[in-house]
């Protein structure tokens, strides 16, 4: 597939920028923002017994040893 140098940058970007940008790009990232927060609202998660978090510092802070999560589903 050849692709034309003068396509647009920006045309198979799913919401677009600039003047011509999609006019629902707020209310997309904003339901799927509310769809994540129910989702996730019906479980409980926890971290196992007897784990201790070590944190490690690189560029970013993460745990030393994997994290042990326990999920539960909840009615």
């Amino acid at each position: 597939v050849k692709i034309d140098p003068k396509l647009n940058p920006y045309a198979f970007t799913p919401f677009s920028i600039g003047a011509r940008g999609c006019l629902g790009q707020h209310f997309a990232l904003l339901e799927s923002k509310i769809v994540l927060i129910k989702f996730l609202s019906k479980f409980k998660m926890s971290l196992r017994k007897g784990y201790e978090l070590k944190l490690k510092t690189t560029s970013l802070y993460g745990p030393v040893n994997p994290m042990n999560i326990e999920v539960k589903i909840l009615n």
